[in-house]
């Protein structure tokens, strides 16, 4: 692909961008709006935006684009599905005020923003206003060439929900989100999923204390070594199965101080960790714990678990037991303070 140069197009005395010759506009749209130029697969966007209608969704030109850059941003409160299934899309650059509310103190639904564009590489992320963003559900997902996203100023304050925002990033192996500010997220299912790339994730000042669903939040991280979710509040936190199902990287898991008082189902959280070794849940409350099942299978290098309980029926009802030590693979050291009883 050959890269694009502004210098390349001069913009006549409205400050729109003007004809190169062999350039064309796509068809039944403003001409002043946007101009394509086919032999650089570009798109060069300098005019009034409507959500129904943007030109680089014209099927004329929208498995053609590999470069967009958008220079101008009409309020809206929602851009969801803006650049989705763009498959040749590479490289976008968004204003700083893209995602401006077209109601005065509203939010903005980021859904499905970039989700399925294969061969993106490079956004220009990093001075972007989010502070509006409510909902970034599969903003990302699918982008499996993206290696790096420069999200670390974001503000983040108005997420609400980050299901499967990144899922399906294959290639994904920095990003950093230490800094953002989570205390209105409530939604992080699959938010990482299947990210095989991705060795360290900063989440440890998270404010976590309306998070509701974590249901496969890291699973698939096959690389993950660095996480540490010890510190989190989860006094709302109602399901984590399959959490860190297959992150082959995560030795030791201490969830001893969580707060599980709301948390009904953890099936198959550490399934498939297989170089897991120590695990502590001593302090989870399991009074509306309703399964656990598969909480350990396949994890082979197991040797320690320290459990609130073990082998206990989940409701007098229940065929299923909350920590049933019969998944564990032979010399797993089980503690719990039932087990002396037995």
């Amino acid at each position: 692909m050959n890269s694009f140069n502004e210098q390349d197009h001069p913009r006549d005395q409205v400050g729109r961008w003007t004809t190169k010759p062999g350039s064309t506009s796509a068809p039944e749209a403003d001409f002043n709006q946007f101009e394509f130029y086919p032999s650089i697969a570009t798109m060069v966007v300098d005019g009034p935006l409507e959500a129904d209608s943007y030109p680089w969704r014209d099927p004329a030109v929208k498995d053609r684009i590999e470069v967009l850059k958008i220079r101008t941003s009409s309020p809206a409160d929602s851009v969801a599905g803006a650049f989705e299934g763009m498959e040749k899309l590479v490289e976008v650059d968004l204003p700083r005020d893209f995602f401006a509310p077209a109601t005065p103190g509203g939010q903005v639904d980021a859904s499905w923003m970039f989700m399925n564009c294969p061969k993106l590489e490079r956004v220009n992320a990093r001075d972007w206003d989010t502070s509006k963003i409510s909902d970034a559900q599969f903003m990302f997902a699918g982008c499996k060439s993206l290696q790096s996203l420069d999200a670390g100023g974001w503000d983040t304050s108005n997420l609400d929900c980050a299901s499967a925002m990144f899922t399906d990033c294959e290639n994904l192996g920095h990003l950093d989100v230490g800094e953002w500010d989570t205390s209105n997220l409530r939604y992080a299912n699959s938010m990482f999923d299947n990210c095989r790339s991705l060795q360290y994730l900063d989440t440890r000042e998270w404010d976590t204390g309306k998070l509701e669903d974590a249901k496969k939040m890291f699973s698939n991280c096959q690389e993950l070594r660095g996480l540490d979710t010890s510190g989190w509040n989860t006094s709302r936190l109602a399901r984590s199965e399959e959490m860190f199902a297959n992150c082959h990287g995560l030795e030791h898991a201490d969830l001893s101080r969580w707060d599980t008082g709301s948390l009904r189902r953890a099936d198959a959280m550490f399934t498939g960790c297989t170089s897991l070794e120590t695990v502590d849940l001593c302090g989870w409350n399991t009074d509306a714990l309703e399964s656990t099942r598969g909480m350990f299978l396949f994890c082979p290098n197991l040797k320690e678990a320290k459990l609130p309980v073990a082998d206990v029926a989940a409701r007098p009802d229940s065929r299923h037991l909350l920590f049933d030590t019969s998944e564990l693979g032979d010399g797993v050291k089980v503690q719990a303070p039932n087990l002396a009883k037995r």
